[in-house]
């Protein structure tokens, strides 16, 4: 079966796997291994483990969000997380798939999601796949950006591939 994996980077990431139907096959935080209370890298093990036990599909491609540096944001913060990136792209290699970086611009155009607010993100996953659906929304009841990103990523990787 084909499946279609985005991917949102970053400590508070997230991967989300759409089946060929459109349907969530999975979403989840991506796995994080944390030292101390500020020191936490993607646990590189764990999200092989994740992305091989796809690998017996069709599946070819994970969708990556291509990310870049921000004005503002200081050099520790963006080594750190180029590094998370690096070794997300590497997991993504080894277990034998070809990462297509796309833009933020990209998918979110292709959602109509340009210049809206963040809670759009989350408005529309709501809508594509159910309200009641928890593995959006905290306990507290707010939405989880980095599910709500991978998932719409996910769901730019089978629209686009279904033209």
């Amino acid at each position: 079966m084909t499946y279609y994996i985005g991917i949102d980077p970053g400590i508070t990431g997230a991967i989300s796997v759409i089946n060929k139907n459109g349907d969530i096959y999975a979403v989840q935080d991506l796995p994080v291994m944390q030292y101390t209370e500020k020191k936490k890298e993607i646990d590189c093990k764990k999200l092989f483990d994740i992305l091989d036990s796809l690998s017996l599909t069709q599946t070819k491609f994970v969708y990556l969000e291509q990310v870049h540096a921000m004005p503002g944001n200081g050099s520790v913060s963006m080594f750190s997380f180029g590094m998370t990136y690096g070794a997300i792209r590497s997991v993504i290699q080894t277990c034998g798939y070809t990462t297509v970086s796309v833009a933020p611009q990209s998918w979110k155009a292709h959602f109509q999601l340009l210049r809206q607010e963040k809670s759009a993100v989350g408005g529309l996953v709501t809508h594509l796949y159910g309200n009641d659906d928890n593995r959006f929304i905290t306990v507290r009841g707010r939405v989880i950006d980095g599910r709500c990103d991978a998932t719409l990523i996910a769901r730019y990787a089978y629209e686009t591939e279904n033209l």
